[in-house]
């Protein structure tokens, strides 16, 4: 049985909300929920949470307790607002059963109160041409099982505009970011501060990879949301390209670290035991992001805001490391 019930800490009601301001929250404790909470309001969004009970809150925004993949929940929950910012994050493992249903709720939410869903995606749904960047017209030939659900997963929300929703969809490559650890970043660089070994999971160290660091994302969706009145838009955020390599080398300076121990992820025994193992089944499906450049074009983006934020790398690195453990110094 799903609980819903509204609950207000540090906010302060207005007798009008902004026009087109008025955003839902859903998946705040993940690594893009989290990071999209102070953007929202620092551009005077009126930001209600969708917290599963027992979830602590936040200061400053209206909590409301219930259940994201319940669509009574979602739907009492999104009532009054203009956008609903999706930064929910389930496991490579429960992706087949979570995500449907999670985005035919949102997508029937959205379309029942004319409210514009913020998704961000990744380039899973891509391929297996990646000769040159890809633009947001790039054809989605996914190679893999994920790829063909992230696919299905965005082709729901984009049918879901047909019924009154409207679709701003943010595509980077790997996220990485203060707080966030269910991402590949985190998993390779976890050890690091006791000394422990770098994971790469890249054949060749010196192929380039990728990464979309959080806070820099999350200011581009707010400055979108603030900008974008199209029903249906999608854009892309190249963010950082380096190579696994010079990210290690980032990682150990950082850490004060002279040179910490490599250790690849063993792609043929994950591949043998794939068929019994549902989350080598998963990792498998991953491995050819990391065999291949793929790059996005944001040449889009670029002409719709003008210059993004960009974070240094190695400040980037820091911010993420600080917030992932405390750091061992090496003298």
């Amino acid at each position: 049985m799903s609980m819903f019930f509204p609950d207000t800490v540090g906010v302060h009601h207005h007798e009008e909300y902004t026009m087109g301001k008025r955003t839902l929250l859903i998946g705040s404790t993940g690594g893009f929920g989290g990071a999209m909470l102070r953007p929202l309001l620092a551009a005077g969004h009126e930001v209600s949470v969708l917290l599963r009970p027992g979830r602590l809150p936040r200061a400053g925004v209206n909590v409301i307790y219930g259940d994201a993949l319940q669509f009574d929940d979602l739907h009492r929950a999104a009532e009054g607002h203009d956008n609903l910012v999706c930064g929910l994050n389930f496991p490579y493992t429960s992706w087949a059963k979570n995500w449907p249903q999670a985005v035919t709720a949102l997508g029937r939410v959205a379309s029942e109160h004319g409210a514009r869903v913020v998704f961000p995606t990744n380039v899973y749904g891509f391929g297996p041409r990646f000769s040159e960047p890809l633009a947001e017209d790039a054809p989605r030939q996914a190679p893999t099982t994920q790829g063909r659900l992230r696919n299905e997963i965005e082709d729901r929300l984009i049918d879901a505009t047909a019924s009154g929703a409207r679709l701003l969809l943010i595509r980077a490559g790997d996220f990485f970011g203060p707080g966030a650890r269910n991402t590949w970043f985190h998993h390779m660089t976890k050890n690091a501060h006791r000394g422990g070994a770098l994971l790469s999971p890249a054949p060749d160290s010196n192929l380039l990879h990728e990464w979309a660091y959080l806070p820099d994302l999350a200011q581009v969706a707010v400055r979108l949301m603030n900008h974008e009145e199209a029903t249906t838009e999608s854009y892309h955020f190249a963010g950082h390209l380096v190579s696994t390599e010079d990210l290690f080398a980032m990682v150990e300076e950082t850490l004060g670290q002279p040179r910490l121990p490599r250790r690849r992820i063993p792609w043929r025994t994950v591949r043998a035991l794939a068929p019994f193992v549902p989350s080598f089944r998963m990792l498998r499906d991953t491995r050819y992001q990391w065999e291949h450049c793929i790059r996005l074009d944001d040449q889009k983006l670029r002409d719709r805001l003008g210059p993004l934020p960009h974070t240094p790398l190695n400040e980037a690195i820091a911010e993420s490391l600080a917030m992932l453990g405390p750091m061992r110094q090496v003298a």
